[in-house]
């Protein structure tokens, strides 16, 4: 993208198509070891419902030094995400008819007169 050998200079060509200079001399970093091996025992580990907290302490029961920040940091990194029930959950459906209370302003006086 960026020709270092070309005559307009690096700054003029990372503004011709609106690049930050920044991105122009960013060198991405590998994943060290240390995280590929961690992340290979959470692949190992395989159950949908853990969070990061409880595969933090899955991976400590296998040896691992590891926090549940830098779990929940690898986590999207692998492309994996705990199943529990999200927000908003049970929102009925905007199709759906929404039928009145009947006996909103009535006041009972004995077992099963509502019916």
């Amino acid at each position: 993208m960026i020709d270092r050998a070309h005559l307009v200079s690096g700054m003029r060509q990372a503004e011709l198509p609106d690049l930050s200079r920044s991105t122009v001399h960013y060198k991405p970093v590998p994943t060290s070891e240390a995280d590929l091996a961690l992340m290979a025992a959470m692949d190992d580990i395989q159950r949908a419902f853990y969070r990061n907290r409880r595969i933090q302490d899955e991976l400590r029961g296998r040896g691992f030094r590891v926090s549940g920040g830098h779990v929940a940091t690898l986590m999207p990194r692998m492309g994996t995400e705990a199943l529990y029930p999200k927000h908003r959950l049970s929102k009925p459906h905007p199709d759906q008819t929404v039928y009145p209370y009947l006996l909103a302003g009535c006041r009972s006086r004995g077992p099963g007169q509502g019916w």
